[in-house]
């Protein structure tokens, strides 16, 4: 798997309609997303958190044919707690 360097954060789109999800945004259309890996700077964020954040600040990377994301951990707003 792959790790990313300082304060950045692997995610991938999770595909559900719980009803966390739909607590929290109604019936928008907004992603959540679930962390795949953390850089070694990350102090809040752990792997298989489900988050919600700023996707303008998406980095989109499309490793060995699956669709990945990263970002800085600044731009994550909320940590779904199940």
């Amino acid at each position: 798997m792959f790790r990313p360097l300082n304060k950045n954060i692997l995610l991938q789109v999770v595909k559900s309609n719980n009803s966390v999800q739909n607590l929290f945004l109604g019936n928008s259309q907004r992603k959540v997303y679930e962390v795949i890996s953390v850089g070694k700077e990350v102090v809040e964020i752990k792997v298989s958190d489900h988050v919600y954040l700023d996707e303008t600040k998406l980095v989109s990377l499309n490793i060995q044919g699956n669709d990945y994301y990263l970002i800085e951990e600044q731009y994550i707003y909320l940590v779904v707690e199940e």
